[in-house]
């Protein structure tokens, strides 16, 4: 908890810094016009609470609430990548005062630059914003091929597909997920992993989620937002559409192999903490594949000393948005993708849908077949 609100708290303040430096630079390209000024302002504020006042309005009025996370949610990316515009611009400022290389008009149209230079930002931004919706509605398919040296009864291969991060609710409803779920289907797939996140604020009871189809089955773990939205209504709702919910616990599927899966580590906000992998794992039969759900890539010595043949996760989006994709790389071991050590392989997918800013920039929405190979 402590480590949460130490994280709002430098948030909260990044934000307003951010917040009123777009003022202070939107107003220098703006006419002297009290009202114009005035107006800009006011439009700044609103974008800026607009997402914090959605919600609070959540259980008084959704229909407004909604309205209002829309645009606070794509204002957030905005943001960003105003600031990210406006500082660079402000570093080439700062340049050509030590080494002057601006032509002499920059300095006899200043203002007249500055306008431009504004038109130009916004409009740049504005294609950024297009191209991250685009992005992040279309949902790839990435394929991945895995060995495991151990045996799985008479199996030799297994077509599992990997899905995380779907986030239904607000920003993803039930048409899109309906086009992951026929875009899982179409695989063919033997099994389906839901790794978590599959919920969010605004989630609404879907058919959606019963139209899976495998020959195995389909198992799902808790995420972080299971916990925030509900996590007995997530549960509820994904054991009514036929889908195994793994909690801290590990079932033996086709007389073959093994699957298990943990309670988010966020449970522990909730002042519940989940059981040590070891305890999962130690009463299997060692001979036989382990393959374990663990929504966050934390703690990868743990499965690794605890005998996991190979763990599956979502949660880091890999980074959804630039810059956030370099911050992950120093945040994560394994931030996205494969990795292998000693005998157990992990592998994290950047997820199929998004969290706030319905964009992505320097990833992609993906869901992942994972071809497996037994012993």
């Amino acid at each position: 908890m402590k480590e949460f609100m130490a994280f709002f708290i430098i948030f909260i303040a990044v934000y307003i810094i951010s917040n009123i430096y777009i003022c202070v630079r939107g107003l220098s390209v703006i006419p002297r016009l009290a009202a114009l000024r005035k107006i800009f302002v006011l439009t700044v504020i609103f974008f800026a609470v607009s997402f914090f006042v959605g919600r609070f309005l959540r259980g008084i009025s959704p229909s407004v609430s909604d309205y209002l996370i829309w645009i606070g949610s794509f204002y957030l990316s905005v943001l960003l990548f105003l600031v990210i515009a406006l500082l660079f611009i402000d570093v080439i400022r700062v340049l050509n005062r030590f080494f002057v290389f601006f032509p002499d008009f920059f300095i006899t149209k200043a203002v007249l630059v500055r306008r431009i230079t504004a038109v130009i930002v916004l409009l740049a931004v504005c294609a950024v914003m297009t191209f991250g919706c685009f992005n992040a509605n279309n949902v790839i398919v990435n394929e991945a091929a895995i060995a495991i040296n151990k045996k799985a009864g008479k199996l030799k291969n297994l077509k599992a597909v990997l899905i995380s991060d779907i986030h239904v609710g607000l920003m993803m409803g039930g048409a899109r997920l309906k086009n992951i779920v026929d875009l899982a289907n179409a695989q063919n797939p033997d099994i389906i992993f839901l790794c978590g996140d599959i919920f969010d604020a605004g989630a609404e009871k879907t058919d959606a989620l019963s139209g899976f189809e495998s020959r195995y089955g389909v198992f799902a773990v808790m995420g972080n937002h299971e916990y925030f939205v509900n996590a007995g209504a997530s549960v509820k709702q994904m054991s009514e559409s036929g889908i195994t919910v793994l909690r801290d616990e590990a079932v033996l599927v086709a007389d073959s192999f093994y699957v298990a899966g943990r309670d988010d580590f966020s449970k522990r906000r909730r002042n519940k903490e989940r059981l040590p992998l070891f305890e999962i794992i130690n009463p299997l039969d060692p001979s036989r594949a382990v393959i374990l759900m663990d929504h966050q890539p934390r703690e990868l010595e743990e499965a690794v000393n605890a005998g996991v043949d190979l763990q599956l996760s979502g949660h880091t989006h890999a980074g959804q948005i630039w810059p956030m994709t370099l911050v992950i790389q120093a945040m994560w071991e394994l931030p996205y993708g494969y990795m292998k050590k000693n005998e157990a392989s992990f592998f994290v997918t950047s997820g199929a849908g998004t969290w706030g800013p319905p964009l992505r920039i320097g990833s992609k929405s993906e869901i992942v077949v994972i071809n497996i190979e037994f012993k």
